[in-house]
Protein backbone atom coordinates (compact mmCIF):
# COMPACT_ATOMS: atom_id res chain seq x y z
CA UNK A 1 0.00 0.00 0.00
CA UNK A 2 2.75 2.43 0.95
CA UNK A 3 4.90 1.92 -2.17
CA UNK A 4 1.83 1.97 -4.43
CA UNK A 5 0.42 5.17 -2.94
CA UNK A 6 3.74 7.03 -3.01
CA UNK A 7 4.35 6.13 -6.66
CA UNK A 8 0.80 6.99 -7.69
CA UNK A 9 1.00 10.24 -5.74
CA UNK A 10 4.24 11.25 -7.44
CA UNK A 11 2.98 10.47 -10.95
CA UNK A 12 -0.41 12.09 -10.47
CA UNK A 13 0.86 15.13 -8.61
CA UNK A 14 3.20 16.03 -11.44
CA UNK A 15 0.36 16.15 -13.96
CA UNK A 16 -2.56 17.35 -11.82
CA UNK A 17 -1.21 19.74 -9.21
CA UNK A 18 1.66 21.12 -11.28
CA UNK A 19 0.37 20.98 -14.85
CA UNK A 20 -3.22 21.94 -14.02
CA UNK A 21 -5.19 23.22 -17.00
CA UNK A 22 -2.15 24.52 -18.88
CA UNK A 23 -1.18 21.02 -19.97
CA UNK A 24 -4.71 19.69 -20.29
CA UNK A 25 -3.69 16.45 -21.96
CA UNK A 26 -1.62 15.44 -18.95
CA UNK A 27 -4.42 16.50 -16.61
CA UNK A 28 -7.19 14.57 -18.36
CA UNK A 29 -4.84 11.59 -18.65
CA UNK A 30 -4.18 11.71 -14.92
CA UNK A 31 -7.92 11.92 -14.24
CA UNK A 32 -8.70 8.67 -16.06
CA UNK A 33 -5.49 7.05 -14.82
CA UNK A 34 -6.30 7.79 -11.18
CA UNK A 35 -9.87 6.54 -11.55
CA UNK A 36 -8.68 3.23 -13.04
CA UNK A 37 -6.00 2.90 -10.37
CA UNK A 38 -8.51 3.31 -7.55
CA UNK A 39 -10.94 0.83 -9.14
CA UNK A 40 -8.22 -1.78 -9.68
CA UNK A 41 -6.87 -1.39 -6.14
CA UNK A 42 -10.34 -1.63 -4.58
CA UNK A 43 -11.12 -4.71 -6.68
CA UNK A 44 -7.93 -6.40 -5.49
CA UNK A 45 -8.25 -5.66 -1.77
CA UNK A 46 -11.86 -6.81 -1.74
CA UNK A 47 -11.28 -10.07 -3.60
CA UNK A 48 -7.88 -11.53 -2.71
CA UNK A 49 -7.57 -14.25 -0.05
CA UNK A 50 -5.98 -13.90 3.37
CA UNK A 51 -2.59 -14.86 1.89
CA UNK A 52 -3.04 -12.11 -0.68
CA UNK A 53 -0.53 -10.84 -3.20
CA UNK A 54 2.72 -9.05 -2.55
CA UNK A 55 2.71 -5.25 -2.51
CA UNK A 56 5.02 -5.26 -5.52
CA UNK A 57 2.54 -7.22 -7.66
CA UNK A 58 -0.39 -5.00 -6.67
CA UNK A 59 1.75 -1.91 -7.27
CA UNK A 60 2.79 -3.02 -10.76
CA UNK A 61 -0.78 -3.90 -11.78
CA UNK A 62 -2.19 -0.68 -10.35
CA UNK A 63 0.45 1.46 -12.03
CA UNK A 64 -0.25 -0.41 -15.28
CA UNK A 65 -3.90 0.62 -14.93
CA UNK A 66 -2.77 4.21 -14.34
CA UNK A 67 -0.58 4.13 -17.47
CA UNK A 68 -3.45 2.75 -19.58
CA UNK A 69 -5.88 5.39 -18.29
CA UNK A 70 -3.30 8.12 -18.79
CA UNK A 71 -2.79 7.11 -22.43
CA UNK A 72 -6.55 7.17 -23.04
CA UNK A 73 -6.89 10.62 -21.48
CA UNK A 74 -4.00 12.07 -23.46
CA UNK A 75 -5.82 11.64 -26.76
CA UNK A 76 -8.85 13.65 -27.89
CA UNK A 77 -11.08 10.59 -27.64
CA UNK A 78 -10.60 10.59 -23.86
CA UNK A 79 -10.68 14.35 -23.33
CA UNK A 80 -14.26 14.74 -22.15
CA UNK A 81 -14.16 11.52 -20.13
CA UNK A 82 -11.00 12.76 -18.43
CA UNK A 83 -12.53 16.15 -17.61
CA UNK A 84 -15.69 14.63 -16.12
CA UNK A 85 -13.72 11.98 -14.25
CA UNK A 86 -11.48 14.65 -12.77
CA UNK A 87 -14.56 16.50 -11.50
CA UNK A 88 -15.81 13.36 -9.79
CA UNK A 89 -12.35 12.67 -8.32
CA UNK A 90 -12.10 16.22 -7.02
CA UNK A 91 -15.32 15.85 -5.05
CA UNK A 92 -14.32 12.33 -4.03
CA UNK A 93 -10.98 13.50 -2.62
CA UNK A 94 -12.68 16.18 -0.51
CA UNK A 95 -15.29 13.73 0.75
CA UNK A 96 -12.66 11.17 1.70
CA UNK A 97 -10.75 13.70 3.78
CA UNK A 98 -13.87 14.80 5.62
CA UNK A 99 -14.92 11.21 6.31
CA UNK A 100 -11.43 10.29 7.57
CA UNK A 101 -11.19 13.23 9.98
CA UNK A 102 -12.80 11.35 12.87
CA UNK A 103 -11.78 8.03 14.44
CA UNK A 104 -14.03 5.29 13.07
CA UNK A 105 -14.99 7.56 10.13
CA UNK A 106 -17.19 10.66 10.19
CA UNK A 107 -20.48 8.83 10.75
CA UNK A 108 -20.68 5.73 13.01
CA UNK A 109 -22.93 3.94 10.49
CA UNK A 110 -20.53 2.76 7.78
CA UNK A 111 -22.88 3.07 4.77
CA UNK A 112 -23.76 6.68 5.64
CA UNK A 113 -20.16 7.70 5.00
CA UNK A 114 -20.51 6.53 1.41
CA UNK A 115 -23.60 8.72 1.08
CA UNK A 116 -21.39 11.68 2.03
CA UNK A 117 -18.83 10.66 -0.60
CA UNK A 118 -21.56 10.29 -3.24
CA UNK A 119 -22.85 13.80 -2.52
CA UNK A 120 -19.38 15.30 -2.96
CA UNK A 121 -18.80 13.35 -6.19
CA UNK A 122 -22.10 14.65 -7.62
CA UNK A 123 -21.17 18.20 -6.61
CA UNK A 124 -17.76 17.84 -8.26
CA UNK A 125 -19.34 16.57 -11.46
CA UNK A 126 -21.98 19.31 -11.39
CA UNK A 127 -19.37 22.06 -10.99
CA UNK A 128 -17.41 20.63 -13.92
CA UNK A 129 -20.52 20.60 -16.12
CA UNK A 130 -21.69 24.06 -15.08
CA UNK A 131 -18.38 25.95 -15.08
CA UNK A 132 -15.68 23.85 -16.69
CA UNK A 133 -12.68 26.13 -16.13
CA UNK A 134 -13.45 26.64 -12.45
CA UNK A 135 -14.22 22.95 -12.15
CA UNK A 136 -10.83 22.02 -13.61
CA UNK A 137 -8.97 24.44 -11.35
CA UNK A 138 -10.77 23.33 -8.20
CA UNK A 139 -10.51 19.62 -9.06
CA UNK A 140 -6.79 19.87 -9.77
CA UNK A 141 -6.32 21.66 -6.44
CA UNK A 142 -8.47 19.10 -4.60
CA UNK A 143 -6.80 16.01 -6.07
CA UNK A 144 -3.30 17.49 -5.90
CA UNK A 145 -3.60 18.55 -2.25
CA UNK A 146 -5.01 15.13 -1.34
CA UNK A 147 -2.06 13.36 -2.95
CA UNK A 148 0.44 15.65 -1.20
CA UNK A 149 -1.21 14.96 2.17
CA UNK A 150 -1.27 11.21 1.46
CA UNK A 151 2.41 11.14 0.49
CA UNK A 152 3.49 13.11 3.59
CA UNK A 153 1.30 11.00 5.87
CA UNK A 154 2.73 7.75 4.47
CA UNK A 155 6.25 8.99 5.16
CA UNK A 156 5.38 10.04 8.73
CA UNK A 157 2.83 7.42 9.81
CA UNK A 158 3.34 4.62 7.28
CA UNK A 159 0.34 2.21 7.58
CA UNK A 160 -1.20 3.71 10.72
CA UNK A 161 -2.47 7.01 9.33
CA UNK A 162 -4.43 7.76 6.16
CA UNK A 163 -3.48 4.35 4.76
CA UNK A 164 -5.36 2.67 7.61
CA UNK A 165 -8.35 4.95 7.00
CA UNK A 166 -8.43 4.15 3.30
CA UNK A 167 -8.26 0.43 4.02
CA UNK A 168 -11.04 0.78 6.60
CA UNK A 169 -13.18 2.73 4.12
CA UNK A 170 -12.58 0.59 1.03
CA UNK A 171 -11.63 -2.89 2.25
CA UNK A 172 -14.60 -5.01 3.34
CA UNK A 173 -13.02 -8.32 2.38
CA UNK A 174 -14.08 -11.02 4.87
CA UNK A 175 -10.53 -12.35 4.82
CA UNK A 176 -9.30 -9.05 6.27
CA UNK A 177 -12.15 -8.52 8.74
CA UNK A 178 -10.13 -8.90 11.94
CA UNK A 179 -7.17 -6.95 10.65
CA UNK A 180 -9.16 -4.07 9.17
CA UNK A 181 -12.73 -3.76 10.45
CA UNK A 182 -12.36 -5.21 13.95
CA UNK A 183 -9.22 -3.16 14.65
CA UNK A 184 -11.05 0.01 13.61
CA UNK A 185 -9.66 3.32 12.40
CA UNK A 186 -7.83 5.52 14.90
CA UNK A 187 -6.02 8.35 13.07
CA UNK A 188 -3.00 9.92 14.78
CA UNK A 189 -3.25 13.64 15.53
CA UNK A 190 -0.72 14.33 12.76
CA UNK A 191 -2.99 12.61 10.23
CA UNK A 192 -5.98 14.69 11.33
CA UNK A 193 -3.90 17.87 11.05
CA UNK A 194 -2.71 16.89 7.57
CA UNK A 195 -6.28 16.13 6.45
CA UNK A 196 -7.55 19.50 7.66
CA UNK A 197 -4.54 21.39 6.31
CA UNK A 198 -4.88 19.77 2.87
CA UNK A 199 -8.52 20.86 2.67
CA UNK A 200 -7.49 24.42 3.52
CA UNK A 201 -4.58 24.28 1.07
CA UNK A 202 -6.92 23.83 -1.88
Amino acid sequence: MQLFAILASALSLASVALAGIRLWRATTGAGIGLALTVLVWVAFVNSISAEGLSDIVITVISLGAFALGFLIGVFNIGRMAGILTLGVLGGFSIGIRIVLLRPGLLIPKYVANWFVLAVFMIIGLGVMLYRQRFGLLSSCAAVGSFLVALGIDLILNKQSGMAAGLRFLFDRNSAHFLAIVHAGYHPPVITQVLLGASIGAM
